[in-house]
């Protein structure tokens, strides 16, 4: 299920720093892509934030190593920025997020290191 907060509305802090023993990794360059910011990764998934020019219907997808789709998720996205937690149980190990309006698709490799 993907949780959205647009805007900061009832937005709770996001912990962009990992606490000791775990970590996460942008594996790509792609830090910040031109919608998806990755902003962490911990058991209950994946935290990002969609920056959005307009309103919008997205599918993000979440593929392992193998190629194997684990997660799936559409949503209304509003203007602006919106609060994404990809939520499922995370494993050490590759992640490719897909994300696409339709029109426009951006792939993210995320490595969760716990």
């Amino acid at each position: 299920m993907c949780h959205l907060r647009s805007n900061g509305v009832d937005a709770a802090p996001i912990q962009t720093c990992p606490t000791i023993g775990k970590s996460a990794e942008i594996v790509s360059q792609m830090e910040h892509s031109s919608i998806w910011k990755f902003r962490g990764i911990d058991e209950s998934g994946i935290h990002a934030i969609l920056s959005l020019e307009t309103q919008s219907q997205y599918q993000v997808n979440v593929f392992d190593i193998t190629g194997r789709k684990i997660y799936s998720s559409s949503f209304n996205a509003a203007k602006g920025e919106n609060y994404v937690h990809l939520n499922f149980q995370t494993k050490n190990q590759l992640y490719l997020i897909s994300v696409s309006d339709g029109v426009k698709t951006e792939t993210l490799k995320v490595s969760g290191v716990r």
